[in-house]
Order: C-alpha cells, then sequence, then structure tokens
C-alpha cells in the first residue's frame, strides 16, 4: 500500500507542474499568433489576458488534478480538499495571466513617424515615436468613469479619459488618463465635493500636458479603455473609427519592465511549493486501494447528472448568473468590474428606467453582477441557501422564492435609493435566507438538528453583510432588507401551507 501511496503522491506533483507548463506554452503561443502578433482576433485585452487563461486553468485543474484531490484524507486532521484545488487553480493560471502581459508589452516594433497623425497610415502597428505632437485642447472629448473599488466597496476609482485631437486634424486623437481614490464611505456631499476638485485639477493638467515628455505612442486595442474613449467620442458626435494613442514617457526597451523576472518567480516558486505539498499529503489509504481497484472515489459523470437533476433549482440559478456574467465579459464589458452605464444596459435596476418593458429590470437585475468579486460572493450565498433550504423546499419553489425576494429587493431599492444603479443576487439570496429563518422560527421539525448550524451561519452571513453595507455607502442594504422581509413573509406562507398540505393527507 505504500507503494501505491507514493505511487499518488508522486502523479500529484507532476500533474500542476505538467499542466502549468503545458498552459504557458500552448496558450501563450496561441495569444501570440491570432492576437497579438497577426491580430487575426480583434479580442478583449480583459479575455485574452485574464479571462480564456483562467477558463483553460480551471478545465486542466478539474480534469487533471482533481483526481488526486479527491483521494485526500477528511476530518479535523486532514486536509481540506478545497485549499490543494485553489493553490493548484492559482499555480496553473498565474503565469499564464503574466505572460500574456508580458507578450503584449514586448510584442511589436517602434515605427518612427513625423507626425502623430501618420498613425493612420499604419493599421497593423502598435508603437509609435513621432517628431511632431501638436494638442488641440479646444476641441476634447471628456469620459469619467467612477467604480466602487475595493473588498466591500469602501472607495471609489475615478477615472476620467480625455481624448485631444491634433492640430492637423485627422483621425487620431492623444489619449490622457487621469486618476483618482474618492473614499466611498465620506457623505455624498463630501465624496461630490472631492469629485469636483479633482475635475478640476484634471483641467490645470491637461492645460500643463507637454507632449516633448513623451519617448512613443502606443495605439489603444479593444479594452475597457477604448470603450471609454469611444462612448466620449460618442458623446462628442465625432464620426469614424477614431484612433487612441496612449502617451508613455519611459524608454520603450523597459517597456515591460519586471514581467520576465516575475513570471519565472511565480512559476518557480509555485511548483515548489506544489511538490512539497504533495508529498507530504495525507492520503487515504481506503480511497487510494479502491481507485487502484477501478473503484474511484471521485464523482461520475452519472453522479454529476444526479446531482444536477435533483438540485436543478439552484443550478438553474446558478447558470443563469454566471452566463449572463460570461455574456458580459465576452462582449468586452470588462472581467473585475463593469462601468454604471454598462450595467444599466443590460438590465440594471434603476428607477428612471422603469417604465414600459424596463419594468422587467426588477427581475433582470437579479442576474446582473457588477463584477468578478461580486458575483463570486453572490454565488457563495446561493450555494448555502441551496443547502438550507432544499429540505424543506421543492426546486420549483425554491426558483419561484428566489425571483420573488429579488423582486421585493428591487422594489425596496427603487422606493429608498432612486438614483442609484442596482445590480446582484444578494436581495434574492437574503430573501432565501428569510424563508429559512421563518421556517426556523414555526418551529419545523425537518430542521431540528440542524438548528444550530443555520442559526449561526445565517447570522454571520446576514450580519455581516448588513453591517458593511451600512458602512459603505456603496452597498444597497435597502435591497437586502427588502429581500429579507419578502422572504420572511412568503417562509410563513410555505409553512402554511405545508401544514394544511400534511393535515390534508393524514385525514
Amino acid at each position: 500500500m505504500k507503494s501505491e501511496i507514493h505511487q499518488v503522491k508522486w502523479g500529484m506533483a507532476a500533474s500542476v507542474p505538467a499542466c502549468a507548463l503545458g498552459l504557458l506554452i500552448l496558450y501563450s503561443t496561441a495569444d501570440w499568433i491570432l492576437v497579438e502578433r497577426t491580430g487575426w482576433l480583434a479580442l478583449d485585452r480583459d479575455v485574452t489576458h485574464f479571462w480564456l487563461p483562467a477558463v483553460f486553468a480551471l478545465a486542466l485543474v478539474f480534469l487533471f488534478v482533481s483526481p488526486h484531490t479527491a483521494l485526500l484524507e477528511e476530518g479535523r486532521r486532514g486536509t481540506a480538499k478545497s485549499l490543494y484545488w485553489m493553490i493548484a487553480l492559482a499555480i496553473v493560471g498565474a503565469p499564464t495571466v503574466i505572460a500574456q502581459f508580458y507578450l503584449h508589452a514586448a510584442t511589436g516594433t517602434l515605427v518612427p513617424i513625423h507626425s502623430a497623425a501618420q498613425a493612420a497610415d499604419h493599421p497593423g502597428q502598435a508603437y509609435f515615436r513621432a517628431n511632431s505632437i501638436c494638442l488641440d485642447r479646444a476641441h476634447i472629448a471628456v469620459q469619467p468613469v467612477i467604480v466602487a473599488a475595493g473588498r466591500n466597496n469602501e472607495y471609489l476609482d475615478v477615472d476620467v479619459y480625455i481624448a485631444v485631437p491634433l492640430c492637423e486634424g485627422g483621425n487620431v486623437y492623444i489619449g490622457l488618463d487621469y486618476r483618482d481614490h474618492i473614499d466611498n464611505r465620506l457623505s455624498s456631499n463630501e465624496k461630490e465635493a472631492l469629485y469636483r476638485a479633482f475635475l478640476k485639477e484634471c483641467d490645470k493638467k491637461l492645460a500643463t500636458e507637454n507632449p516633448a515628455r513623451y519617448t512613443y505612442l502606443e495605439r489603444v486595442g479593444p479594452s475597457t479603455v477604448l470603450r471609454s474613449y469611444e462612448k466620449a467620442f460618442k458623446q462628442e458626435n465625432f464620426g469614424g473609427s477614431p484612433i487612441v494613442l496612449a502617451p508613455h514617457s519611459e524608454d520603450f526597451d523597459k517597456r515591460a519592465g519586471d514581467l520576465p523576472g516575475w513570471l519565472e518567480g511565480v512559476l518557480a516558486s509555485g511548483i515548489l511549493l506544489w511538490l512539497g505539498m504533495s508529498l507530504f499529503a495525507p492520503f487515504d489509504p481506503r480511497k487510494v486501494a479502491r481507485t487502484r481497484q477501478g473503484k474511484s472515489s471521485a464523482l461520475s459523470i452519472r453522479d454529476l447528472v444526479h446531482i444536477a437533476i435533483d438540485g436543478w433549482g439552484p443550478a438553474l440559478l446558478f447558470a443563469a448568473n454566471i452566463l449572463v456574467y460570461v455574456a458580459m465579459v465576452l462582449a468586452g464589458l470588462g472581467a473585475i468590474s463593469f462601468q454604471i452605464d454598462d450595467l444599466i444596459a443590460w438590465g440594471g435596476n434603476y428607477a428612471p428606467a422603469l417604465h414600459g418593458l424596463g419594468w422587467l429590470r426588477l427581475i433582470s437585475s437579479q442576474f446582473v453582477h457588477g463584477g468578478l468579486m461580486h458575483i463570486l460572493g453572490n454565488m457563495y450565498g446561493l450555494f448555502f441557501a441551496s443547502i438550507f433550504l432544499l429540505p424543506v423546499s421543492s426546486n420549483a419553489r425554491f426558483l419561484f422564492a428566489y425571483l420573488v425576494c429579488g423582486v421585493g429587493a428591487s422594489i425596496a431599492s427603487v422606493i429608498y435609493r432612486p438614483t442609484t444603479v442596482s445590480v446582484g443576487a444578494s436581495g434574492a439570496i437574503f430573501g432565501l435566507f428569510g424563508v429559512v429563518l421563518a421556517y426556523l422560527l414555526l418551529g419545523d421539525k425537518r430542521l431540528i438538528e440542524v438548528r444550530k448550524m443555520i442559526l449561526l451561519n445565517v447570522g454571520i452571513y446576514l450580519g455581516y453583510n448588513l453591517l458593511i453595507g451600512m458602512a459603505t455607502p456603496g452597498i444597497d442594504n435597502a435591497a437586502h432588507v427588502g429581500g429579507l422581509a419578502t422572504g420572511l413573509v412568503l417562509g410563513i406562507v410555505f409553512y402554511l401551507m405545508d401544514r394544511a398540505r400534511s393535515r390534508t393527507e393524514t385525514t
């Protein structure tokens, strides 16, 4: 048995380095040929640099690493499988993500041109050194972008994108990006004052902007930044497809910075960490023996199908939320966070837009999220809500409760925060927890054995989110409270319906 465990350990030790190196080489080669070098695929940089590597890394870990982690011991002294899984995902995906930023920075040559306007004559080139750059500061296009950031939306990232035309005209613009951070915990008046002060500072910077300091110009490709400039062009009614050049003042040969060193360090340290974790991993001899006998402890496809059928309500909600997020990413809206006007366009709850078919926003907003961390946090809550509620609820009732509680949350948000764009599943999830609490408070016998565990987890989840919402203006606590109240009422109705059905069946 010891030799079999050693074989499993070495197999696990080899799985992650093989996946990491394979993904790094194959994906980077494809990205360099199809995107960076030839431009055959005009994909958003958020997608090519982060989203696609993350998806491929997730698939590789699931296929080649999870069969090994499934053999680890369980219990207090065992190793958490989820910890191994997450570390494996980071080790496999991180080097490829860093490599894409390096490829983008290192690919391309510097094209000398007399005037910046001549960049339009070189459609396949990304970098230029212009002898003459004259800025027409009187006809600019401006697009401010404000995004809530931080773990709990505790501050606001403010970007002011300014497209400045050239004096000689044409379809080429110099793109300037001025940035600032504002504490989101301040009052609305304080934040407004800081924002106005920053706009005045941007005007001063624009007036003193010196093109002579530019060492080279970089064509802005498909990205969140380019979309911001395009919105500015649309507001100013600029025709055509303008070319935006971002100015740089550093040495062109040093544009990749320390990325090669970071790539080597992350890859080497990740592989060494995984080797150590694998060799000292506590494997379960019984699971290893069953696997050697052809009876793997890992879930089979049939098992996954049964799980999906048994819990089709939560599965449908997971799929809907994730698909909307993926669609927004693939539409080129970003990955880490989305802009407010994009959230409105994709169905965010916004009081001025609630007319005609706009009333559907009360439902659609439940499936739109503000970014990666937002959807991850809500899917975590939805997972626990399904664990607690499905023992006393059918899948259809679970889905119905999600939608109704989400509508209650949306209505509360519109009433108490009419000028705010509200998105996310958190209001509906609060409602699902409200249904669970109603069953507990009314003494449902099916939940007696796990009553303490449910109260502890639900109390921590609700209490933490409500406290953070009170301390952070960017979080919509009105939706949370509205969803919770709707869930409590709905839970009472469900409980009474169950009791009435039970009495009918016994008689």
